[in-house]
């Protein structure tokens, strides 16, 4: 069952491509030279002037949203031919509205697009990586659920001895199962997400827009030919690790989580030294943020203009201070929150893990 499970892509991957290999054999080999001679007399089609066509495709490529009209089959047998396209266009919009949750559900995954085509190697890329999400999770909940049996029960040997508790039935199951649905999640949304934005950031370039994507003034011709290289493989990889490091970080919560509902004394005794700081720490967070909202900005037209320089002067000389003491909090928080989002967003080559300045030394964002 978990062999059939696990392959299931495959399977339907090798039948697709059996049954496309079998068709373009048939219709390039059987059909195309059998049309040819059965249709020496018919006269050709008259295709219609090129410049037509261009205009078409540029009109509907550089198009923006416009409102949505009710278009009536009245009204488009009345309508010249020249303006066809743009009733076509409000036809298209009209049933953008009038489409169903399910429809809306997928399209804020991701959204088809007549004037974009992503390239093969592109398509082939986020597909492995697609089928490669599915297999991991298959393989470490096969893996972790029949082959940790000795390392679960060495742990619960160790918790017992060493804090004089009795467990009763321990087990990581849920746990285990928990972590690799989070794990799917995350990084699913993350390659959606990245098709997205690899969509968007095409685009852009084509329009000549360097917002999101570093100018190509930054890099060296030969180093972006180099660098393109490794795309494929670096997505792919990425994933991989990014999904194991992942994973054991959600299973590491999960089993902290777990030995703290235990109630465990010297648990409890670390807790009572922690939660205190962190307690401060947020309430001197939210103690300055409300400070800086309704006691010295004042409300004009969005712009920042201070009521009172003396006593934000004041709350400087004391902000110093408690920064000081509570820094070591602040470390911490910050080393946990990049570590997190560098975890999460390991799949993602749009996104780099260093600022703009540096960039550029992140390879995969290079690629």
């Amino acid at each position: 069952v978990y062999g059939l499970i696990k392959n299931i892509p495959h399977f339907f991957l090798l039948s697709y491509l059996t049954a496309e290999l079998c068709i373009r054999c048939i219709y390039d080999s059987i059909y195309i030279p059998f049309k040819k001679k059965t249709s020496i007399w018919i006269s050709p089609i008259v295709q219609s002037d090129e410049s037509e066509f261009a205009k078409y495709y540029v009109t509907k490529l550089f198009r923006r949203n416009t409102q949505s009209i009710p278009i009536t089959s009245c009204q488009i047998l009345n309508t010249n031919p020249d303006n066809l396209d743009d009733h076509v266009h409000e036809a298209d919009l009209q049933n953008k509205m009038n489409q169903s949750r399910v429809k809306k559900f997928f399209d804020s995954i991701y959204q088809s697009d007549d004037d974009f085509r992503f390239t093969t190697i592109a398509t082939c890329t986020y597909t492995v990586a697609i089928v490669f999400l599915y297999y991991l999770a298959c393989t470490f909940v096969f893996l972790y659920l029949s082959r940790t049996t000795g390392h679960i029960s060495y742990l619960k040997f160790y918790i017992e001895t060493t804090f004089d508790i009795d467990l009763g039935v321990f087990s990581l199951n849920l746990e285990i199962i928990v972590s690799v649905i989070f794990t799917v999640i995350i990084y699913g949304c993350q390659l959606f997400i990245g098709m997205q934005n690899y969509k968007r950031h095409k685009l852009q370039l084509y329009r000549g827009i360097y917002v999101d994507v570093p100018s190509i003034i930054n890099f060296k011709p030969s180093s972006i030919a180099s660098n393109s290289v490794h795309y494929s493989g670096f997505l792919v990889g990425y994933l991989a690790w990014g999904f194991v490091i992942c994973f054991h970080l959600i299973l590491l919560i999960t089993i902290a989580i777990k030995i703290v509902w235990l109630q465990i004394r010297h648990i409890e005794i670390i807790l009572t030294i922690v939660v205190p700081v962190l307690v401060i720490y947020f309430l001197k967070m939210l103690s300055m943020r409300s400070a800086g909202k309704f006691l010295f900005i004042q409300q004009l037209d969005d712009k920042l203009n201070l009521k009172s320089r003396k006593t934000y002067a004041l709350f400087i000389y004391f902000s110093f201070f408690a920064d000081c003491f509570l820094g070591i909090a602040s470390c911490i928080i910050r080393l946990i929150k990049a570590t997190f989002l560098n975890v999460v967003f390991m799949a993602r080559l749009d996104w780099s893990f260093l600022g703009r300045p540096l960039e550029k030394f992140d390879l995969g964002f290079a690629a």
